[in-house]
C-alpha cells in the first residue's frame, strides 16, 4: 500500500515514468502477499483483486500517451466483473476520453455505464464533474441538442462555482453558429469571476485572435492575474507585441518577468528552472532583435546558475563581440579547445546554414564541376543520345500539294465533313392506325376520272394506274364449300 500511495503522489506531482515503475513494483508484492494468504487463488481471482492497481497504472499510461495499452488495461478490468460500481465507472469514463467519437455506439455504452444509479455516492466530486463533463462533450460532438442542454444544466447545478458550463454553453452557441451571442457570454462571466475565470478568459482571447483583434487579446491575457509570469504566457505576449511592433512593450515585460522571479514570488519546487528557462528565452529574444548589451548582461545572469554551460559562455562571447571585443576575446579563452581530430573543418566550411555570399557559394560550384566533371557528363549526354530514325513518307507522297491541316481529326469532326440527307419519303400505303384516311386522293377511286366507254382502254392507264394492280373484290373470291356431315347408317 505505501509503493501504490507512493505512486499516486508521484503522478500528481507529473513524475509519470517513476509512478509508473511504482505501480508495477506494487503489483508484483500484491500478488506474492494474495498467494501467500491463500495459495489456491485463481488468476482471475488475483485479477480482479488488484483491479485498483490496474486501473491506476492505466490511467498513468493513458497521461503518458500510451493510449493503446491504457485501453487494453481498462477492458479487461471490466471484463472482469468488478464488484466496486466505483471503479467500472472510472475505467469507462476513462475509455470514452480515449475513444472519443471513434466509436459512437461504445462510447454511449461507457457513459451509459459511468452514470448509472447508486455511482455517484460512491465517487468523489472530482469524479462526478469529469464524468458530467464528458458526457456533455459526448452529446455535444453528436450534435444532440436538447439532451446536451439539458446535462448542461444539471452540470451546472450540481456544480455552481465551475466554469464548465461557461465554457460548454459557449461552444453550444458557436456551433449553433451564434458567434456573436457566444463572445458575450464569455465576456460576462470573465467579467463577473476575475479569479476564477482562467479558462474562460483562454477561450475569449483565442476567439479574439481568431477575429483579428489582437490589441483586447493582449488585454484578455494580462488581466489573467494567475498566469501573468508563467513563460508559456510571457512567450505569447511576446509574440504578439512583435506582431504589433512594440518593442519597448516586449522589454517592460521581459524585465517585469525577470524581476519577479527574481524576488521569489513566484511559488514552487520549480522556480529556479522558470527562471533559467526564462533568462535563456530573454538572451535569445534580444540577441535576435539586435540588444547585445541586454543579451550579455542577461546571459551573465544566467552563467551564475551554471558557469561550465559551453553554450551559454558561447552566446556571451557572440554578445560581447557586437560592441565590446576586447571583452569577447578575454572570455573566449575559457572556452574549451577543439581536438583537431574530432572536426572537419573542410566538411564545417560547406555547411548549408553558415552565412556566405552568393559569389562565395558560385565560386564554389564552379570549382567543384571541374573538368572531370564536364567529361563525365558530356560522355553521358552521348549515351543518351538516339539516333535519329529516318522519315518515312507514303507512296503516293506529292511535295507540292499542301496535306491536310484536319487530318489528325476523325471525319466526324472536320469542317467539311457533310452529314447525310435523309430522303424524303411519300405517303406509304397501309401507315398509321387501322382505318385512319389517307391523306393524298391517288388511292382514292372516288377522287379518279371515270374513264369514257367508247374510247379503248390505252396502255398507258393500264400499266401506269395503281387501279390495275389493284386485288379483286370480295365478291369475285370464290367461297368454299361447307362440307356436310355424313350420316350414319343408323
Amino acid at each position: 500500500e505505501l509503493c501504490y500511495n507512493s505512486a499516486c503522489q508521484l503522478a500528481a506531482r507529473g513524475d509519470f515514468e517513476e509512478a509508473e515503475r511504482l505501480l508495477l513494483h506494487s503489483q508484483e508484492l500484491w500478488r506474492e502477499s494474495l498467494q501467500a494468504d491463500d495459495p489456491d487463488m485463481t488468476e482471475a481471482e488475483i485479477e480482479a483483486e488488484m483491479g485498483v492497481s490496474r486501473v491506476q497504472l492505466a490511467y498513468i499510461l493513458q497521461l503518458q500517451g500510451k493510449t493503446t495499452q491504457a485501453l487494453a488495461l481498462y477492458n479487461s478490468v471490466i471484463k472482469s466483473r468488478p464488484g466496486d460500481q466505483a471503479l467500472t465507472a472510472v475505467a469507462s469514463n476513462n475509455i470514452v476520453t480515449i475513444k472519443k467519437d471513434r466509436d459512437v455506439f461504445e462510447s454511449r455504452k461507457r457513459l451509459k455505464a459511468a452514470t448509472a444509479e447508486g455511482v455517484e455516492a460512491k465517487l468523489s466530486r472530482h469524479q462526478r464533474r469529469a464524468i458530467s463533463f464528458n458526457k456533455c462533450l459526448f452529446l455535444l460532438s453528436q450534435r444532440q441538442s436538447e439532451q446536451c442542454r439539458t446535462a448542461i444544466s444539471s452540470l451546472e447545478k450540481e456544480h455552481p462555482g465551475s466554469d464548465l458550463p461557461c465554457l460548454l454553453k459557449a461552444a453550444h452557441l458557436q456551433q449553433e453558429k451564434r458567434p456573436g451571442k457566444a463572445y458575450h457570454l464569455l465576456q460576462e462571466y470573465a467579467a463577473s469571476h476575475p479569479d476564477t475565470a482562467v479558462r474562460v478568459q483562454l477561450s475569449l482571447a483565442q476567439i479574439q485572435l481568431s477575429q483579428g483583434e489582437v490589441s483586447n487579446a493582449i488585454v484578455t491575457l494580462e488581466a489573467i492575474q494567475p498566469l501573468r509570469f508563467r513563460l508559456a504566457m510571457i512567450k505569447t505576449l511576446v509574440s504578439l507585441y512583435s506582431h504589433l511592433g512594440n518593442t519597448d512593450k516586449v522589454k517592460e515585460l521581459l524585465h517585469s518577468a525577470c524581476a519577479f522571479h527574481e524576488s521569489g514570488q513566484s511559488n514552487g519546487s520549480s522556480s529556479r528552472d522558470q527562471l533559467q528557462m526564462l533568462l535563456q528565452f530573454c538572451a535569445n529574444y534580444h540577441l535576435e532583435a539586435g540588444h547585445p548589451e541586454t543579451a550579455a548582461e542577461t546571459l551573465d545572469k544566467l552563467r551564475r546558475f551554471d558557469s561550465s554551460k559551453v553554450s551559454t559562455l558561447a552566446q556571451l562571447v557572440l554578445a560581447y563581440s557586437r560592441f565590446d571585443s576586447d571583452k569577447a576575446e578575454q572570455l573566449s579563452q575559457i572556452l574549451p579547445a577543439l581536438k583537431s581530430g574530432e572536426m572537419d573543418v573542410d566538411a564545417l566550411e560547406k555547411l548549408a546554414g553558415l552565412p556566405r555570399s552568393r559569389r562565395l557559394r558560385t565560386a564554389e560550384q564552379r570549382a567543384d564541376t571541374g573538368a572531370a566533371a564536364g567529361a563525365a557528363m558530356s560522355e553521358l549526354a552521348k549515351k543518351k543520345r538516339r539516333k535519329k530514325k529516318k522519315i518515312r513518307l507514303p507512296k503516293n507522297f506529292d511535295e507540292d500539294i499542301k496535306p491536310d491541316p484536319e487530318r489528325w481529326l476523325p471525319r466526324w469532326e472536320r469542317s467539311y465533313n457533310q452529314k447525310r440527307r435523309h430522303r424524303k419519303k411519300g405517303p406509304q400505303v397501309g401507315k398509321g392506325t387501322q382505318g385512319a384516311a389517307v391523306a393524298s386522293g391517288a388511292f382514292d377511286p372516288s377522287e379518279q376520272p371515270s374513264p369514257d366507254p367508247r374510247s379503248p382502254p390505252s396502255k398507258t392507264t393500264a400499266t401506269s394506274s395503281p387501279a390495275a394492280t389493284a386485288t379483286p373484290a370480295p365478291s369475285a373470291v370464290p367461297k368454299k364449300k361447307t362440307q356436310k356431315k355424313k350420316k350414319g347408317k343408323w
